[in-house]
């Protein structure tokens, strides 16, 4: 009689001890979650809803576990999810409400502010080089009027030495001697002009070259596509094995690495 009682004893041991004895009756949550590409964090694992594939759950122990929800562009949301061992099957039902005040602004902001230093950098390349084309430009016509009026004085000059009245050549001379004054004074001006195109045109390339080098190293380090990251980290998603697999019967746990 002592030796069937150790022997029940035993048996309930080994029934107690052994997997199946361990096994603990776990819950099923079904993730009924919006936007459907959310990435979920219960305690330490994380889930990537787009990998689960449709009606994604997960079986979890009758206790409370903090959960976390993310998505882009979204407000990351968390809270506690009570579970208990008279809970069967269970639907989270969360829709994640949109971040408006999220770094996607900030980048925009950035990106046009980018833009516009670099549209005003080719702006003034472009004005710097039409007024040096304008500049120019002036000179050609400014100069053959200084060589048509200095052929007209001298025409003038020659009509002085050739008038044999001498009220006619002292008229003749006052009007060329204001002319002359006149003449000689648009001409240093127009002088001055030419040497200074020098200096501007040399200005003008330098500036442009500096602005074309700055247009370059900003390009260089312009700001690149808006990637929102997961606070949870990246993911690398394992698809399901035996190596990965719980040793609860009738159930699989997949791990997700990150």
């Amino acid at each position: 009689m002592l030796k069937t009682k150790h022997f029940l004893l035993y048996c309930f041991l080994l029934l107690v001890f052994s997997p199946f004895g361990l096994a603990q009756k776990e819950v099923k949550v079904i993730l009924n979650i919006y936007p459907i590409d959310a990435i979920v964090k219960i305690d330490d694992q994380v889930f990537d809803l787009g990998q689960m594939g449709p009606q994604p759950s997960v079986q979890l122990a009758p206790t409370a576990h903090t959960i976390e929800v993310w998505a882009p562009g979204r407000i990351t949301y968390r809270d506690v999810l009570p579970l208990t061992e008279k809970d069967s099957v269970i639907v989270f039902n969360q829709n994640i409400s949109k971040d408006y005040t999220n770094d996607y602004s900030l980048y925009q902001e950035e990106v046009k502010k980018y833009r516009s230093k670099q549209v005003a950098r080719w702006g003034m390349i472009g004005l710097l080089a039409v007024g040096n084309i304008w500049y120019n430009s002036r000179l050609l016509p400014q100069r053959k009027e200084i060589l048509d009026r200095q052929e007209q004085l001298d025409r003038t000059y020659n009509q002085y030495l050739n008038v044999n009245n001498q009220e006619g050549a002292r008229v003749l001379y006052e009007n060329y001697a204001r002319d002359y004054d006149d003449f000689e004074s648009d001409r240093k001006r127009h002088n001055n002009f030419i040497i200074a195109a020098i200096p501007l045109f040399v200005g003008s390339a330098f500036l442009s070259f500096r602005l074309v080098k700055t247009i370059k190293k900003k390009k260089a380090n312009a700001p690149g596509p808006f990637e929102e990251q997961s606070p949870f980290s990246s993911l690398r998603w394992q698809s399901p094995s035996l190596g990965n697999a719980s040793n609860a019967p009738g159930q699989f746990h997949f791990v997700l690495q990150f």
